[in-house]
């Protein structure tokens, strides 16, 4: 009665290490895909950052540029005589 006790306590033994075994590799399995996972939202957001660094930066560099382009036009559209000699400058409000 004792050795067919062990028998089934050790076969108990071994099917609940099976089941634990298995289990253990599932969840192991489930850790490396959330671990990618989580290393691919990583390497996303800081692209996004670097893409919205460039971004704000050309969007600089073209307001730069309007206020560039909105003074010149400013300057041309101004009305000017130019007298005697072609170097002196009066504003027609002056006159």
């Amino acid at each position: 009665m004792e050795l067919t006790d062990i028998l089934i306590d050790l076969s108990n033994s071994k099917a609940a290490l099976e089941v634990a075994n298995h289990t253990i590799r599932r969840l192991n399995g489930k850790c490396m895909r959330k671990n990618l996972v989580i290393i691919g939202l990583a390497w996303l957001s800081m692209k996004a950052c670097t893409m919205l660094g460039e971004s704000e930066k050309k969007r600089k560099e073209a307001e730069e540029r309007a206020r560039n382009a909105e003074a010149r036009l400013f300057e041309e559209q101004r009305p000017q005589d130019v007298c005697c000699d072609g170097k002196a400058r009066v504003d027609k409000k002056e006159v």
